[in-house]
């Protein structure tokens, strides 16, 4: 299969939005938007398409436990826009290299995706999706990240991993929409912008 020209074509369909980010949005969302109405940072991630055993996978990072609103979460590699950052998309590129040591011209940039605010940490965060086509040798920045996680795209539309996830905020108790893939649980924003690009992606995995 041209994995180019297929992820080319599907993400050219218009772009579901917050249609798809509302079905992982965890239900204190509302709470938290109230508490931080606006951006005060902007950040940008990257999604990383890969072939990994035949098979189209994505690349996902454990951060370290650094006391922060993300510690220890399942996310995509990316963080915060620099001043020298001539536009998101750059910052996506420069997260990537810095964090799992993947370089530009390994990647073939796909599309960017809707942005999504995320209030408990006042990050408007811009997603892009890249596809590495022979993924190298990654030089993992421990200081900031415990491991990678590579998963089969397929895993995702299994009925069985959307699911749910007890979270305590504000010592309240509440059931958090999320994907579970083995013992890896992905909820929040990263579950909110993957469900969007799954969306997108779904025309390629209809058939199986």
């Amino acid at each position: 299969m041209d994995f180019i020209a297929a992820l080319t074509q599907v993400f050219n369909q218009k772009l579901p939005g917050w249609d798809a980010h509302r079905h992982l949005c965890p239900p204190f969302r509302d709470e938290q938007l109230e508490l931080f109405r606006s951006p005060q940072y902007e950040a940008s991630v990257g999604i990383i398409l890969t072939i990994m055993h035949n098979k189209l996978s994505v690349l996902f990072i454990e951060r370290t436990n650094d006391g922060g609103p993300h510690s220890g979460q399942i996310a995509f590699p990316g963080g915060k826009i620099d001043y020298a950052d001539k536009t998101p998309l750059h910052a996506a590129l420069r997260e990537v290299n810095e964090e799992i040591g993947l370089q530009k011209h390994s990647l073939h940039f796909i599309r960017q995706l809707s942005s999504l605010y995320i209030p408990v940490s006042q990050f408007l965060v811009y997603p892009f999706v890249f596809f590495c086509q022979n993924l190298p040798e990654l030089a993992v920045n421990k200081e900031e990240i415990n491991q990678t996680i590579i998963v089969p795209i397929d895993a995702f539309y299994r009925k069985e991993v959307l699911t749910f996830t007890n979270f305590l905020f504000k010592n309240k108790s509440y059931a958090v929409p999320c994907f579970k893939v083995n013992e890896t649980i992905i909820w929040g924003a990263t579950a909110m912008i993957w469900n969007e690009c799954l969306t997108l992606l779904k025309p390629l995995f209809q058939h199986e």
